[in-house]
């Protein structure tokens, strides 16, 4: 269960950057025997949860656990469902890009090669309509966990919104998580360039960690210079290429 753990963390970092609303993956989900009673299928929180980041606003579902993400100065939080791998998270990251063709371009290109990166199988990618905005869908399966994600797009501020669970468990939550997804709220902020310079470095921190503690020196190397680059004396990229550079030379 910690690999999967890993892998679930792994990919909210690494895969970030109606038309029957949700999809035909989710449509069969849905159709799938759900162990949630329609009494509990509307069983969200009765409070708002606002991204103290000001990035969105979001209704989760009630009872799971809120991790938030205090250092990061990304809209960030990971909603804790009732059991282990069942997890709702959201990631607010500047992008370079403005324009959702942009954003369907970097997701079938270097989004599906992060996902091959995790040996990914059952890869979908496609534009949709979610909560009246354009966006791009993606699910696909690693290593036993089942992964279902959206894009949004918002003032160069991707928006990204990802359900993860065990193979097994993934039909008993998704309703539930698909209407907390439904009550999504993107905020519209023009990042300054200071804010985006952070955004980017703190996703390479992130991406970086995550490849040294997957035992790829090399990736984690190139992501750390890539940092360091916009913030040369940045002390968490430092201290960590200090540790990758000495596990190389041993």
């Amino acid at each position: 269960m910690k690999a999967q753990l890993l892998l679930i963390v792994a990919m909210a970092s690494f895969l970030h950057y109606s038309s029957g609303v949700l999809g035909e993956e989710i449509a069969q989900s849905m159709a799938e025997k759900s162990v949630l009673s329609g009494n509990q299928l509307s069983h969200l929180s009765n409070r708002r949860y606002v991204d103290p980041k000001g990035f969105f606003k979001i209704i989760p579902p009630k009872g799971w656990r809120i991790q938030e993400y205090p250092q990061d100065p990304r809209g960030k939080v990971a909603f804790e469902g009732p059991i282990e791998g069942v997890v709702l998270r959201v990631l607010t990251n500047s992008v370079e890009f403005s324009d959702v063709n942009e954003l369907q371009n970097w997701c079938e290109t270097v989004g599906r090669q992060r996902m091959e990166y995790f040996d990914s199988k059952h890869i979908s990618i496609e534009r949709i309509t979610f909560n009246d905005m354009p966006a791009i869908r993606r699910t696909h399966q690693a290593q036993g966990i089942k992964f279902f994600l959206i894009d949004i797009l918002i003032d160069k501020v991707d928006h990204n919104l990802q359900y993860s669970a065990p193979s097994g468990k993934y039909a008993s939550y998704v309703d539930l998580v698909m209407k907390s997804m439904e009550t999504y709220e993107p905020v519209h902020r023009v990042l300054s360039d200071k804010e985006a310079k952070e955004h980017y470095v703190a996703k390479n921190l992130r991406m970086a960690q995550i490849a040294f503690e997957n035992g790829d020196n090399d990736l984690a190397l190139d992501l750390i210079k890539d940092g360091l680059k916009i913030m040369p004396r940045h002390p968490k990229l430092l201290d960590l290429q200090k540790k990758a550079v000495n596990k190389d030379s041993r």
